[in-house]
């Protein structure tokens, strides 16, 4: 049958998932996150429980923990990658966009700012520009 399910080509994608990539870190929430909960990354780096709508979530718990503990994360990334701190600190969940320029062969990132596509978050902390780092590339970029 024309058009239908059925007949997808075998080259065609048939199916693709976003934001299935699981990442281990440490519950700093001050209390148990549980299955299901979605969180927001700290700027040390550490889980908080999302409880504002304001506040962007880096993705679901999948496996919980207490506080201190190391809980498992459904990521809202569609990719992780190494890439290079530029112009200022970057700490943990900070929004950044790349600035088109190289150092040691990694993408440099920028902090965001008012009116930027947003289409990344730092995962790892920056001291100074230069300082490798990972971001979390979002599956969909959204303006600041």
């Amino acid at each position: 049958m024309t058009g239908t399910f059925q007949s997808t080509p075998a080259t065609g994608i048939k199916w693709k998932e976003e934001g299935n990539i699981q990442l281990p870190v440490v519950n700093g929430s001050g209390e148990d996150l549980v299955n299901g909960q979605e969180v927001i990354m700290k700027s040390d780096g550490t889980l908080d429980k999302r409880d504002a709508g304001t506040e962007f979530p880096i993705g679901v718990v999948a496996v919980g923990g207490k506080d201190g503990d190391r809980v498992t994360i459904h990521a809202n990334f569609s990719a992780i990658i190494h890439a290079s701190a530029k112009g200022a600190a970057h700490n943990p969940g900070a929004e950044v966009v790349p600035d088109g320029t190289l150092t040691e062969g990694r993408v440099n990132y920028i902090a965001a700012t008012a009116g930027d596509f947003v289409s990344g978050l730092v995962l790892t902390d920056a001291a100074s520009t230069g300082d490798a780092i990972r971001v979390g590339i979002l599956p969909q970029a959204y303006k600041k």
